[in-house]
């Protein structure tokens, strides 16, 4: 019985991996011209084409699986948008992303924040990628959905400013580099720049629980009149160490966060607040996914606008 000719059983018999030959099939440039041609030449020779059809699949990459704050929230927005595009959906954490290629999938959404997976994920796969929130690579044609941090960061400044704050405390709360903290951090500085105010030992770049509750104590020996909680989960801990110390906000300090929309309205006093647009980023991600599933060329990231919840936890001017 004549053997069925598969991308394994080609890779087994060049001595390669199945994804190399996957990757010269559809033309990567990644793949050395000589060895293109062999996995070509050979693949016509046993009358062998890819199969020319969509499984439905997409896996998800997370940097890892602690569910909270900013991961849980986005993830249950993309698994909406894939559901409702008729898609299954994988999921699947960085550390593991060569399983990718044990399972046929159409493509890849990335929500790994930290920086290098736009540039190792296409010399090792081929599949059409979406990153989420983090770096694209125009070059190996892997999009990004963003959202607009300094921008939103600019605006909560802003409206800070415009009720009086004039020593605010900026609680990034990672120390981690990537592009959302490096943009928040960056528009912050930018801001007090602008307008004379103080920054240099206003920063705190922890959510450890000691962390917090020292940077508290600082920002009040500092004479701090605003806490500013730049990400997801800090605002509520600045809440529980500030009510500790019998401090009423916004009577005694002012405190505005970055929170999803659903957590800052049952605080008390509920929490003034930047929020991304989950919703439109995941709906964004997954249209543009389609498209690169689709064979169309895309350039360009997209750029998501941060949306902002007044409510009562800063104190008018």
């Amino acid at each position: 019985m004549k053997k069925k000719v598969t991308l394994r059983s080609i890779a087994s018999d060049l001595g390669i991996s199945s994804t190399t030959v996957l990757r010269a099939l559809k033309g990567n440039p990644n793949v050395r011209l000589d060895l293109q041609k062999k996995i070509v030449h050979y693949a016509a020779r046993h009358k062998y084409s890819l199969p020319n059809h969509n499984t439905g699949n997409i896996a998800v990459i997370l940097p890892n699986m602690t569910m909270q704050y900013y991961l849980e929230t986005i993830l249950n927005a993309i698994y909406q948008e894939l559901h409702e595009a008729g898609f299954h959906t994988f999921i699947l954490t960085e550390a593991d992303v060569d399983y990718l290629n044990e399972y046929e999938y159409d493509g890849v959404l990335s929500t790994t924040w930290i920086p290098g997976f736009e540039k190792s994920f296409p010399k090792a796969h081929v599949l059409p990628c979406v990153s989420v929130n983090t770096l694209g690579n125009q070059i190996e044609k892997i999009i990004s959905v963003i959202s607009d941090d300094f921008a939103g960061i600019t605006e909560g400044m802003n409206y800070l400013y415009q009720a009086g704050c004039r020593r605010i405390f900026f609680m990034l709360g990672s120390s981690m580099v990537n592009l959302g903290n490096s943009q928040r951090e960056n528009a912050f500085i930018q801001f007090c720049k602008k307008h004379d105010l103080p920054f240099e030992s206003f920063i705190s770049r922890s959510s450890e629980h000691q962390s917090i509750q020292n940077s508290i104590e600082t920002a009040l020996e500092l004479k701090a009149d605003a806490f500013f909680c730049a990400n997801e989960g800090i605002a509520q801990k600045v809440y529980f160490f500030l009510n500790q110390k019998g401090l009423r906000i916004p009577d005694d300090i002012s405190v505005l966060g970055l929170e999803a929309d659903n957590e800052g309205q049952y605080m008390i006093p509920p929490l003034t607040a930047l929020h991304q647009d989950y919703k439109n980023i995941a709906h964004e991600s997954v249209s543009i996914l389609q498209r690169l599933i689709h064979g169309e060329k895309i350039t360009g990231n997209l750029i998501i606008p941060f949306k902002f919840k007044e409510r009562a936890s800063v104190r008018k001017k």
